[in-house]
């Protein structure tokens, strides 16, 4: 057996090159080949976590990679034969599922119909910029390599007559792949042959998935030799010669092939071009991306692309295991693949600027993956901002899902954009207009909250008013809370006071769901009184069950529980622990929480919770829990979805100690996993983190340097270290008395009366 990765180019010249370039611009970015710490296996292994297994650029528009039966949204299963390659995927999500377009399956013979050409699969590489697989059924090797909006396929065919390249423009993830309630299909579109010139084009316009408003993706595709015989299918009925076919009623199939005759370990080469705006789009990209048959050269360029991204974060601990880099520099990989930088391919032909598309649920994202941009790369941030203005502008509205160029439909729970937004403004992220930002924030707050939350500013949304899917009136008004919070910052900097004293106001009713009498059933868990509680207008409560775990269908509560939700008020963190009986309480009854497995690591909402320790001056049990919660990103996976980049970028920032309240310009302090990070950050400024004595063992924070000096707090400014900067932590395998004096502040001061509305 070859060994494929042997024909890939020493990449080293390029690491050189991209040095200079950087060292030129006065950056000095320092670049390691950490390519090989990335194993794309991880969340593919553990199939709940439905990550995709085929590279990309870091961020780039497409994502190709092999498709199978059961492939769930992502389209893959490790286990089960392959159907083809597609060239669209979505990482990490749950949902219904989307893309698996334009379905590639080399193959000897001709099958069409969709289960027809499925095969067994051996000797499957796959890493950041590389895939590769043997089709045990046909004997025929499978390579790809990505660029930014194409791909460049290489096939190794058997000796053959009936070397056959199949497209099928109908094949999609959520109706051919994840079998779930949302289905997919083909509603129009084209494909013609251009025999002389050895090309394929079409078009697809296709219905379903996430958010499954119709949308249109157009491509060109070119072999590297003529083929003896062509043709075009529909349904089952093959045309050979055919030169051009078109979808005649939603729901049919329709695709081409060429035929080959190939001899043994014969290479042939396919090269194909996406674009979600034209075929001239696709045209172009094309012959700007992959104008040659240099697969080795696109394959070490991706490499480099990758390389560069990754060298974000520089780890130097001679103790650090490969596990352990492994799993870090997957998790930084996985921060890179959603949301898409689609600028210069965005539907709106008479737009030009950013424009960033795949916003699978910023409901996800809000909490670690942007913090994560706004720390390293701010420029991101930014971007995804004027894009959500220029979408503003476009649609009326600027949406939780953001897919395919289309607005989703009702959010998982609050408005999350406003958070992104907030956030960016609060770490004074530049280039933006935040006056223009402010009026989505203003809209949102005026015209999306729900009708009962906004109704003469009640700020709480009673359960037998709630409207919409889901029916979730406990997690919405914590989250609406939250966005008016984060609302009446940007306000009160950009000098709308009203706005400012209004939202703020606002923010504090959740307390109206604050249920002081209602306990747990637990063993062991009736000393601790207090939780959010459904409502009703009436005031009067609703019974329910405040250990049960709610599903994304709700009622009362998305993805989660009265456990975990009675902890998400990230603006009133001091009064929530004046609730539960004090700091003392508050710290025992959260340790119960932790160790009797009531708060869901594998989710979102939990996200924050180990860190309140820290309000409650206990951060040795900060690190604790930290520490022992990330025992469960593994080399198969994560603890639930991955969901594009947020578990990814949850699992770096408690690598590095530190964790960002979103929304804020706070990070909560837990310390280093390991001796020494180094943070290259955008602005070429470096952020150092030292952690002595870091080891399996030492956990516990027993000091702190910034810079040189003493830092007793346990909590950080963004402000203190955006501009680089050097924390040395001293670990020990012992909790010490280290930032247990100085209170994490308040954003800005609450007042809470004495009767709630």
């Amino acid at each position: 057996m070859k060994n494929y990765l042997l024909l890939l180019p020493v990449h080293s010249f390029f690491l050189l090159i991209f040095s200079l370039l950087f060292a030129k611009s006065g950056m000095a970015l320092e670049t390691r080949d950490l390519v090989e710490y990335v194993d794309p296996f991880i969340g593919v292994r553990d199939k709940g976590c439905n990550t995709t297994i085929g590279p990309q650029l870091p961020f780039g528009s497409i994502n190709p990679g092999p498709d199978t039966k059961d492939g769930g949204p992502d389209g893959y299963h490790p286990a089960r034969p392959i159907r083809g390659f597609s060239q669209n995927h979505v990482s990490g999500t749950g949902g219904g599922g989307k893309y698996g377009h334009i379905l590639i399956s080399p193959q000897i013979g001709l099958a069409i119909d969709k289960k027809g050409h499925d095969s067994e699969k051996t000797e499957e590489i796959a890493m950041a910029h590389y895939y590769s697989v043997r089709l045990t059924r046909y004997d025929i090797r499978v390579e790809l390599a990505p660029t930014e909006h194409a791909a460049i396929y290489r096939f190794t065919f058997p000796q053959s007559e009936e070397a056959h390249i199949l497209f099928d423009l109908g094949h999609n993830i959520p109706g051919d792949i994840a079998g779930v309630w949302t289905g997919g299909y083909l509603e129009a579109g084209e494909v013609k042959i251009d025999s002389k010139n050895n090309r394929i084009t079409g078009w697809g316009q296709y219905y379903g998935g996430w958010q499954a408003e119709a949308y249109r993706v157009f491509f060109v595709a070119e072999s590297s030799k003529a083929a003896n015989a062509h043709g075009i299918w529909k349904d089952r009925k093959v045309q050979a010669g055919g030169d051009a076919v078109a979808v005649a009623a939603p729901k049919e199939r329709i695709g081409a092939y060429f035929q080959h005759t190939t001899g043994e370990e014969e290479v042939i080469y396919l090269k194909i071009a996406v674009s979600f705006r034209s075929l001239e789009q696709a045209e172009k990209h094309l012959r700007k991306e992959i104008p040659g048959w240099d697969f080795a050269a696109v394959a070490a360029a991706t490499r480099a692309k990758w390389n560069e991204y990754l060298s974000t974060i520089l780890i130097d601990d001679p103790t650090a295991t490969r596990e352990q880099l492994t799993i870090f520099y997957t998790a930084l990989y996985h921060t890179a693949i959603m949301p898409r930088d689609r600028t210069g391919d965005c539907p709106w032909e008479d737009y030009a600027g950013p424009y960033w598309d795949d916003h699978y649920a910023i409901w996800d994202t809000f909490r670690t993956l942007f913090p994560f941009y706004a720390l390293v790369k701010p420029s991101i941030v930014r971007d995804n901002i004027d894009s959500f203005i220029a979408r503003f502008h476009r649609n009326g509205k600027v949406m939780d899902a953001f897919i395919a160029g289309r607005e989703g439909g009702s959010p998982q729970g609050g408005d999350a954009v406003d958070t992104v937004i907030a956030d960016a403004y609060l770490k004074e992220i530049t280039g933006v207009d935040w006056y223009e930002a402010y009026a989505i924030l203003k809209d949102a707050a005026e015209n999306k909250r729900l009708p009962a939350y906004r109704e003469h500013d009640r700020g709480w949304v009673p359960d037998d008013l709630v409207e919409g899917w889901p029916p979730t009136s406990v997690s919405k008004t914590l989250e609406f809370a939250y966005n008016d919070f984060t609302t009446a910052l940007v306000a009160r900097g950009l000098g709308f006071l009203k706005d400012y004293e209004r939202y703020l106001r606002r923010s504090r009713q959740w307390e109206n769901l604050w249920s002081a009498r209602t306990k747990s059933n637990r063993p062991g868990s009736r000393s601790f009184s207090g939780f959010i509680r459904p409502r009703r207008s009436n005031m009067a409560w609703v019974s329910y069950d405040p250990d049960k775990w709610y599903t994304w269908n709700g009622p009362f509560f998305y993805e989660g529980s009265a456990w975990t939700y009675s902890y998400y008020v990230p603006h009133d963190v001091h009064r929530l622990i004046h609730l539960m009986g004090g700091a003392e309480k508050f710290a025992a009854r959260t340790k119960y929480a932790f160790d009797n497995n009531l708060i869901d690591l594998g989710n979102e909402p939990s996200f924050l919770v180990a860190r309140l320790f820290n309000y409650a001056l206990r951060p040795d049990l900060t690190s604790y829990y930290v520490r022992k919660s990330m025992a469960h990103w593994t080399l198969d996976g994560y603890p639930g979805n991955e969901d594009s980049g947020a578990m990814s970028s949850w699992y770096i920032f408690s690598a590095l100690g530190f964790f960002p309240v979103a929304g804020q310009d706070l990070y909560l302090i837990n310390g280093p996993l390991f001796k020494k990070c180094t943070i290259q950050l955008e602005n070429g400024k470096k952020l150092v983190v030292e952690g002595i004595n870091a080891s399996k063992e030492n956990i516990y924070v027993a000091a702190l340097t910034l810079n040189g000096k003493e830092y007793d707090r346990n909590w950080l400014r963004h402000s203190e270290i955006k501009d680089g900067g050097h924390l040395v932590f001293h670990m020990s395998a012992a909790p010490a008395d280290w930032g247990r004096r100085v209170e994490v502040p308040a954003a800005t001061p609450i007042v809470h009366p004495e009767q709630p509305f």
